[in-house]
């Protein structure tokens, strides 16, 4: 489980620095659907 996680944080980490910063809705998570409370 470990090295699925760290596999996908180092493709996430590649993505972003291929394409530049991340915007705030990866870097804080998926921002609230409309009508739920955010977590």
């Amino acid at each position: 489980m470990l090295k699925n996680m760290d596999a996908c944080i180092t493709a996430i980490v590649a993505a972003c620095q291929e394409s530049g910063p991340p915007p705030p809705s990866l870097r804080d998570g998926p921002p609230p659907r409309s009508g739920e409370e955010p977590q």
